[in-house]
């Protein structure tokens, strides 16, 4: 089985504590409709920012089962429904059984990211809240100090379906597509994020002021150690960030360091919604799967950059064996590949693609 896959890049994410202009006018003439407007609504503002603008996020379609909410999805929704009260949530977290997610193969099924936690349903009608919806597509699409479609960028937004027209930030130019899904989605917008916007890794949400307490902490060990109730220090702050990533965080506020009941608890739900034992304490197994959450890029030999850096912290824990983290993928990297790869039954090429961080996410 061959593990490439196209690149994958990224954009939109959350801090704790365009369709341009025209092509909106468009589609809006295409049906003739009354629009009912937010008495005083208007799109949420926006910040000033200290980065450049993300790339558009690419093409990276669900491939596991993980259905909690992922943290840049709620308060995007949450942001959404502030600016635009007279709307409501239509879901984002849709219910699957990790066991019937094959970890190399495929997912059986229909796909959506509403499984992975990563995908909201914006509950406004085509036909009478046209408005709204045309007022928030303007605001991702909006050309901002000289880049088109900037907070769609930003926000890490892949794709946005509504009244059988679908929009992908991976073939933007192309504006507004027909969409020929069975449900029309006349009753609701769909917005699916990468995995950057969905983990809060774009700059909407790290590209302002100071970096959060996550952001600074430390996720790089020569190895990564088994872990339970009383243990503590960086490796359980490491964890607690990356259960906190993963929308299962372990405190109200900053993590403790702490591996308390309630990290413990974040754990189990962990490892039950991606299938692995419900122990509560984590291992190599639970280890590589929060250290390998995020996109499926493809990287290889030569490549460089935080993917590399992902994939050689997961590779340090799967294997059990330290592996240098340092964001470059030298030859060292690509024999841990192989290694890996050959573990969990893939093609051995040391090309790291969709197959090898499913796996990865799936902690085998």
């Amino acid at each position: 089985m061959t593990d490439k896959s196209p690149n994958t890049r990224r954009w939109f994410t959350r801090r704790r504590g365009v369709v341009l202009s025209t092509v909106a006018a468009a589609a809006a003439a295409a049906v003739t409709v009354t629009l009912v407007g937010s008495a005083g609504a208007e799109p949420p503002e926006v910040p000033e920012f200290t980065t450049p603008v993300d790339d558009y996020q690419a093409e990276d379609t669900q491939t596991t089962c993980d259905p909690t909410p992922k943290p840049g999805v709620e308060d995007f929704r949450d942001l959404i429904l502030e600016s635009y009260p007279d709307t409501s949530d239509a879901g984002i977290g849709r219910d699957c059984d990790p066991k019937s997610v094959k970890k190399i193969e495929h997912y059986e099924g229909d796909t959506s990211e509403h499984y992975e936690g990563r995908a909201w349903d914006w509950k406004v009608d085509a036909a009478t809240q046209r408005e709204q919806a045309d007022e928030v597509f303007d605001w991702l699409l909006k050309t901002r100090d000289g880049e088109a479609h900037a907070l769609l960028r930003r926000l890490g937004v892949m794709y946005i379906i509504f009244d059988k027209k679908i929009l992908g930030a991976y073939n933007v130019d192309e504006g507004w597509r027909d969409y020929n899904g069975s449900n029309p989605h006349t009753d609701h917008v769909h917005f699916s994020f990468g995995w950057d916007g969905a983990n809060q890794e774009t700059s909407w949400w790290t590209g302002r002021g100071e970096p959060t307490f996550c952001e600074k902490a430390n996720l790089d060990f020569k190895k990564y150690p088994a872990l339970k109730d009383g243990d503590s220090g960086d490796e359980v702050t490491a964890a607690q960030c990356l259960l906190d990533k993963s929308g299962r965080p372990t405190t109200d506020g900053d993590p403790n360091g702490e591996y308390d009941k309630a990290t413990a608890k974040s754990v189990k739900q962990f490892q039950a919604d991606i299938g692995l034992k419900e122990t509560g304490e984590i291992d190599s197994h639970t280890w590589t799967a929060l250290l390998g959450r995020g996109s499926n890029v493809q990287l290889q030999e030569g490549e460089e950059g935080r993917n590399v850096s992902r994939l050689q912290r997961a590779l340090t824990a799967a294997l059990e064996t330290t592996v240098p983290i340092d964001g470059k993928f030298t030859a060292e990297t690509t024999a841990a590949a192989k290694k890996y790869q050959e573990k969990a039954g893939l093609d051995a090429d040391g090309i790291v693609g969709v197959n090898t961080w499913r796996a990865l996410r799936a902690g085998t």
